[in-house]
């Protein structure tokens, strides 16, 4: 969900498209450490998105994937070691600056889809520009929303309320508030999980659509293969760091999950309680 931000003299401006330091790296992650308590979930983590990149990490449930994604979409702040997006050194930013950098050049979809049950279709699309340091006039704004819907299929349903879709449907809602600000980059954490095979194929169809179509760089959060598989490169989390992956590094981790403890490989890291 977006939050509200708030302009300052002081505060560092977000990046814009023209950044050189954006140009061949959205995010950069250096040796990136979370714990939480006694439980270190991160270990010196790192990672480098370029710019028009669809990338997919993946790892066993439990391992870190979805705190590395907060980190990087600065929604974690209590972290160790480094990230940069767009060439902004996150640490170094207010929390104005980066409420801002988020709303207006990130665009954020979880497996739920946190739609407001009160407002229509449009109306949940056009809740980032409520939040915006500079918001888009009336008529801009319900025309950008109109075209967010469009993009993800459902232009005939704008004036329908979250109960009035189905599962597939309030994702694409989703996916189009993301799409508001037509954002340089798409973080996504499980973004299928609520869905089923069908349903779920057309949003990852849409999202490589949107990678090859707009060269949106997206980073996909996931424990299914059938995402991963449409990914231009896979990294996992393994131990807390980042390691390169592929899509069938997927199937042996949740075979590994089902089998009884006596039968799992003994140098796997066990989940965090």
């Amino acid at each position: 969900m977006p939050e509200p931000s708030s302009s300052s003299a002081e505060s560092p401006s977000p990046p814009s498209v023209a950044d050189p330091a954006a140009a061949a790296f959205v995010i950069v992650a250096s040796d990136v450490r979370r714990s939480f308590g006694r439980d270190a979930v991160l270990c010196g983590a790192s990672l480098q998105v370029k710019q028009g990149e669809l990338l997919a990490l993946v790892g066993r449930s439990g391992s870190g994937k979805s705190t590395l994604l907060s980190v990087l979409g600065g929604l974690d702040r209590d972290y160790q070691g480094q990230v940069t997006l767009f060439g902004k050194d996150l640490a170094a930013l207010s929390d104005a600056a980066l409420s801002q950098l988020r709303n207006e050049h990130i665009g954020f979809v979880f497996q739920s889809f946190h739609l407001l049950d009160h407002l229509s279709a449009l109306e949940n699309v056009l809740l980032p520009n409520a939040f915006a340091a500079s918001p888009l006039a009336h008529a801009a704004a319900h025309e950008r929303a109109r075209e967010a819907l469009a993009r993800v299929d459902l232009a005939d349903r704008a004036t329908a309320r979250p109960p009035e879709l189905s599962g597939g449907q309030k994702q694409r809602v989703a996916l189009a508030r993301a799409l508001f600000f037509r954002p340089q980059l798409l973080l996504c954490d499980e973004p299928t999980g609520n869905l089923d095979v069908t349903t779920g194929q057309r949003i990852i169809e849409l999202f490589a659509t949107l990678n090859q179509r707009e060269g949106l760089t997206l980073l996909l959060v996931t424990h299914e293969p059938r995402v991963a598989a449409v990914a231009r490169r896979v990294l996992r989390i393994d131990a807390g760091q980042v390691v390169s992956g592929s899509a069938t590094d997927l199937v042996t981790d949740q075979s590994t999950e089902l089998a009884p403890d006596s039968a799992r490989p003994a140098h796997r890291q066990e989940d965090p309680p």
